[in-house]
């Protein structure tokens, strides 16, 4: 049977130590004299800003390691881009297209030939700007790896992101997960390009290291039937009619459902993914859509359950198939639910073998203050601190850390990490992944960090020593590279059992609360680029930080 174990730290536990990026927000960093003299006199090179903009990487539908999907953007016409990879020894097509209206080049190159679960270098041509990233683990059910999930960074004052967003990537990043799940609203108005160009601009530099695989909120849509969201991203979007703004994709041991619940249609996007999920041999299965299918409301500042009447054809779905968790945001809070199945309305059935429901809406944006105390049926625990959740993936279980970042909404300067909620799945399906690996004597073999409570696993997004009879990973682990996003449905017969059968949460009563408690020219946001020219463009800089802080 497999179960639920929580841990919901109502002491409200510090995190210590964690890597720190230098004291930077909004895009602006902060400037030292010594660094305004290196960026006026002596960095001119390092002071002029590079062509490339925030590259990003992202995956197929079936992510075999392979096959990864490199993203740019540049703001003169690029020409003619190619991207070289010295192992393997290859060179890729790249091809940019115009953001209409814009001075603004979005570039794509589907990049193949590498092996799963490796650190690999390209160099886009010209200008020969290297980037690195990891490439997914084997799929099979004994891949062990992290990801993060996280929303609702956007901004309330025109900017698009939040401020608060710039360090929360960062933070997160630290963390080393393979990737990020966005729960949506990215910017406060999807239709305007600016704001997602200061998105780019926020995460220039992180998004190798840090995918981010997100969905659509109800901020990012725009144009009208030429979505800004769509454009910025290459995803394993679908390709029949309804299913566009959506996309799925298996990593590893799990599959993933990016659902597009702010336009729909439902009805086309589950028949779509009832393909996938028949077909999926995954271990673990989760969905990920904006507004939430179960919530509490609060007096202010908070949106209804099953706002976009979605229970009625999601639940039935993630029944069936065994999802072991769907993940939100919408509402600026966190709050997790008992497992439930059979409800397809806006308040939960709780049963120990249904799917857990949590909202993670935290990443940026100002939080509901009043999100302190759960008021819906099967609500467990709820916070209204800036957060992030991180997921670490084994063949047996899942452990999800729910973090306070280090910037929030409601108080100024950086404050005390805590774990703000912690719970496990686990799944005892037969799997047979060989003997554990040897960590070796000596301190070096911890499988802890200095986060803590945070559990990092060593190697992590390594996949574990081969089993002893190879599982079958389905048609869908082989699937040949392809230029564009392949079908959507590949993959084997889902294994018996299904998905999750959990138990409630052990040691949490119902409605339990936790307890708050020198010189570089790289220093500006973007991987190293500075953005200083002159003393002038410095105090210019500085002018609008101070402009920012004072909008917030």
């Amino acid at each position: 049977m497999n179960r639920v174990q929580s841990e919901s730290h109502e002491s409200g536990h510090p995190i210590p130590g964690g890597a720190r990026r230098g004291n930077q927000r909004g895009g602006t960093a902060v400037f030292s004299l010594p660094w305004l003299f290196c960026a006026a006199v002596l960095c001119p090179a390092a002071a002029m800003a590079g062509p490339i903009v925030a590259p990003r990487i992202s995956f197929p539908a079936i992510a075999t390691g392979e096959t990864a999907w490199l993203t740019w953007n540049e703001r003169q016409d690029p020409g003619a881009r190619k991207v070289k990879a010295v192992q393997p020894a290859a060179e890729f097509e790249a091809s940019c297209q115009q953001v209409p209206g814009q001075q603004e080049w979005v570039c794509k190159s589907v990049l193949t030939g590498f092996s799963p679960g490796k650190t690999v270098s390209v160099t886009i041509e010209p200008p020969g700007e290297t980037v690195t990233f990891d490439t997914p683990p084997a799929p099979g059910p004994c891949a062990s790896f992290r990801f993060a999930i996280g929303g609702d960074g956007r901004s309330s004052n025109g900017r698009g992101p939040s401020t608060n967003w710039f360090s929360m990537i960062r933070e997160i990043r630290d963390h080393n997960p393979k990737f990020m799940v966005n729960t949506g609203d990215l910017v406060e108005d999807g239709a305007k390009y600016e704001q997602w160009k200061q998105w780019l601009d926020d995460g220039d530099g992180i998004m190798t290291a840090l995918p981010i695989l997100p969905v659509m909120g109800n901020h990012d849509d725009g144009p009208k039937g030429d979505h800004h969201f769509v454009r910025v991203f290459t995803m394993p979007w679908g390709e029949k009619d309804g299913t566009k703004n959506a996309w799925t994709m298996e990593y590893g041991s799990a599959l993933f459902l990016g659902v597009d619940s702010q336009e729909g249609p439902f009805e086309a996007q589950a028949a779509w993914m009832e393909e996938v999920l028949s077909k999926s041999k995954a271990r673990w299965k989760f969905a990920f859509y904006h507004h939430p299918s179960y919530t509490s409301e609060f007096a202010i500042g908070s949106h209804e359950p099953n706002e976009k009447n979605q229970n009625r054809v999601l639940t039935p779905l993630f029944d069936k198939h065994g999802l072991h968790a769907v993940f939100s945001g919408h509402n600026h809070f966190y709050e997790r639910f008992q497992p439930s199945r059979g409800s397809v309305t806006g308040e939960i059935n709780p049963d120990p073998s249904g799917v857990m429901y949590v909202i993670s809406g935290g990443a940026g944006s100002p939080t509901n203050p009043l999100a302190s105390k759960c008021k819906a049926k099967g609500s467990v625990l709820c916070s209204g601190k800036n957060h992030y959740v991180l997921a670490d993936v084994t063949p047996q279980k899942i452990t999800f850390s729910v973090i306070s970042s280090k910037e929030q909404t409601w108080s100024k300067g950086e404050q005390p990490q805590e774990v703000i909620d912690k719970f496990e799945i686990t799944n005892n399906s037969p799997v047979d992944c060989g003997p554990p690996p040897d960590p070796g004597p000596g301190p070096d073999a911890s499988t802890t960090s200095d986060t803590g409570d945070i559990p990092v696993p060593r190697d992590a997004g390594v996949t574990a020593p081969p089993t002893t009879t190879p599982p079958d990973t389905g048609p869908g682990a082989t699937a040949p590279p392809a230029a564009e996003p392949p079908a959507a449905g590949e993959g084997g017969e889902p294994a018996a059992g299904g998905g999750a059968n959990q138990t409630p949460p052990a040691g949490t009563a119902e409605g339990s609360q936790p307890r708050t408690e020198g010189c570089g020219c790289a220093v500006a946001p973007g991987g190293g680029r500075g953005y200083g020219l002159s003393w002038l463009l410095a105090a210019l800089l500085i002018w609008r930080r101070r402009r920012i802080l004072q909008n917030q």
